[in-house]
């Protein structure tokens, strides 16, 4: 009886032993990469010094990735927009002149 009213406890909180489960396993693997990183940085002089010069690198990379795409697809966009603005206009003049739709 006992493992009955035990099953029903842990089916009604299941979401929350879920969370709490995530949470602790969240936790424990974030100290592991934690002291991880700390044993690495303490066995290297100026790790951090060259963990920032690769982090600046990789960012002037993506940046100019994303430069390059936006490079690629402005032509695109200008045309989109400049599409819009003529189904608006089209739009606007269809609107002052509902005596032409017969609905």
């Amino acid at each position: 009886m006992l493992s009955l009213k035990i099953l029903k406890l842990i089916a009604e909180n299941a979401e929350l032993i879920i969370f709490v489960f995530l949470q602790d396993l969240f936790v424990s693997l974030l100290c592991f990469l934690l002291c991880l990183l700390r044993s690495i940085y303490d066995d290297q002089p100026n790790a951090h010094k060259r963990f920032m010069e690769k982090l600046d690198t990789r960012i002037r990379n993506h940046d100019r990735e994303i430069e390059k795409m936006c490079n690629f697809h402005h032509q695109g966009f200008v045309d989109a927009i400049t599409e819009l603005l003529k189904v608006r206009a089209d739009a606007e003049k269809l609107m002052v002149r509902p005596h032409l739709c017969r609905c």
